[in-house]
């Protein structure tokens, strides 16, 4: 997880990286420090599933309350992309091998005859 803080009346900045757990990570909350972090910190606990030790009211803002899961991790499942296929795509068939192809084609030649097609 990174995080990124800035003070624009000391024209200072700070990254934060922090390495968590991917079945369960957690981090403590700096609700105290930043007041205005509670929010985010809900949010980014709500899509991500970040969770923030010390947080004093970590519920739902957008999803309902009986959502499973957190929409924006990688690993969450896209229903759309598993119930209909992407527009445009192509089934394409492997080819056949080498051998396979020239006897469907002395098959093919034979049965259009010797004048080699419908013209």
């Amino acid at each position: 997880m990174f995080a990124r803080f800035h003070s624009p009346r000391r024209h200072l900045g700070v990254t934060l990286k922090a390495d968590l757990d991917d079945e369960s990570p957690a981090v403590a909350s700096i609700h105290d420090i930043y007041f205005g972090a509670e929010w985010h910190e809900r949010e980014t606990w709500e899509m991500y599933g970040f969770v923030f030790e010390g947080h004093p009211d970590l519920r739902h803002i957008y999803l309902p309350g009986e959502f499973e899961g957190f929409p924006l991790r990688k690993d969450f499942p896209l229903l759309a992309r598993e119930v209909k296929p992407w527009p445009g795509i192509v089934d394409v068939e492997d080819l056949p091998p080498a051998e396979e192809a020239r006897q469907d084609a002395a098959i093919n030649a034979a049965q259009e005859g010797p004048e080699g097609g419908s013209n």
